[in-house]
């Protein structure tokens, strides 16, 4: 892997906005060699940090799909670690994207345990010194059956664990650097990913809902 090419800006900027089905497949080409070729070179690089494979999206005759090129590694159901590419530069992302009934009870509960919502609050705490936001909207209270006086309940306000991180689009990009800074970035992702495939995904796929 060495780098995304700085071409890659001049394909997106000819697509950015509301670019026709004529522009787009004017580019087709371009944007293979330029952006999805190097970004599945980059996702196989990734691959030993999530223990499964990034796949890159495909795209479709919507711009949105063009603009932004994601390598995604599907962890569990809901559960995954995503690298962006897009005129901003790279940004990951991951964690469990939320959900109700049986997989938020079982979040809360274990977010509201002494050793599960310990680790947990760890795991954010590092996320916010590294530089990650955890993004979804917040309940203005914890639920029904928590104090608010929890320890705990900026995380029981939550319906999700997702954080997000942007990288930037430096020169670091264009070298062979961007599988080192993006791999590290990935780890405190990791951990968080654990946590929700050990607390709230029981039974991997199938029963996170």
């Amino acid at each position: 892997m060495t780098g995304l090419p700085e071409s890659a800006y001049d394909v997106l900027l000819k697509l950015d906005g509301e670019p026709s089905s004529a522009v787009l497949d004017a580019h087709r080409t371009a944007h293979d060699q330029l952006i999805r070729r190097p970004m599945e070179q980059l996702a196989a690089a990734l691959d030993p940090v999530a223990g499964c494979g990034f796949c890159v999206s495909g795209r479709s005759g919507q711009p949105r799909s063009w603009q932004r090129t994601n390598a995604t590694a599907w962890i569990a159901r809901r559960v995954r670690m995503t690298v962006e590419f897009d005129l901003d530069g790279l940004t990951v992302e991951g964690g469990w994207s939320g959900g109700a009934g049986p997989a938020l009870t079982r979040y809360r509960e274990a977010a509201a345990a002494d050793g599960s919502g310990e680790e947990l609050a760890e795991i954010a705490a590092v996320l916010d010194r590294t530089g990650y936001e955890f993004t979804g909207r917040l309940m203005t209270r914890p639920p029904r059956g928590y104090p608010p006086d929890h320890p705990r309940a900026d995380l029981l306000r939550r319906r999700s664990a997702f954080a997000q991180l942007w990288l930037g689009a430096g020169a670091w990009v264009h070298t062979p650097e961007v599988v080192d800074r993006v791999r590290d970035a990935l780890v405190p992702l990791l951990e968080l990913t654990s946590w929700v495939v050990d607390h709230v995904a029981i039974g991997g796929f199938a029963e996170v809902d």
